[in-house]
């Protein structure tokens, strides 16, 4: 046993660490403003949401994102009963586009505005969590991932349903 440990101490101590560079890559045009992390609502539609998130945490036992949500009305009338919907799911592969994208289920956590003018903006705080039993990881390698999409439904009294899903990680 002594034999091999002495083998492996040195075999260990022939093996290099490797030094890890970072590549240079040369500007071709001047440098921009980065882009914001929401995706751009198009010009028609009357309701804009933004989503910060504050803090992502990991539990023995569950995912959780606590967050804020700003919706705007950009429309040119007052916005009655909005109701908003909201979850988190973890993406993965097994999962269709469709069922990432399809919003919150009947049971997500809601809240309500009465009344959002034009050009009126509110915040909502929020958390998610989600047991560990519901997510389905993304292997890469030896490692476990986590691709969290916080997902929003807000309808309003006369207005078409709006569907946000944003992915939540480090930029």
């Amino acid at each position: 046993a002594a034999a091999g440990v002495a083998w492996r101490r040195k075999q260990g101590a022939a093996v290099k660490a490797l030094e890890i560079e970072r590549p240079r890559v040369a500007p071709s045009q001047p440098a921009r403003a980065p882009l914001p992390a929401q995706p751009q609502t198009a010009a028609a539609e009357p309701l804009q949401v933004e989503l910060e998130p504050l803090r992502m945490s990991l539990t023995l036992m569950n995912a959780a994102l606590a967050y804020r949500l700003q919706v705007t009305n950009r429309g040119s009338s007052a916005l009655n009963g909005l109701c908003i919907g909201a979850d988190m799911i973890a993406a993965h592969a097994s999962m269709s586009r469709e069922q990432h994208l399809s919003g919150p289920s009947s049971g997500a956590a809601t809240q309500r505005i009465d009344r959002l003018e034009p050009g009126e903006s509110r915040v909502i705080e929020g958390e998610f969590r989600v047991p560990f039993s519901q997510i389905t990881p993304i292997r890469q390698g030896n490692a476990a991932l986590l691709l969290p999409l916080a997902r929003f439904r807000l309808e309003a009294q006369g207005a078409a349903p709006v569907m946000r899903a944003f992915a939540v990680g480090q930029p």
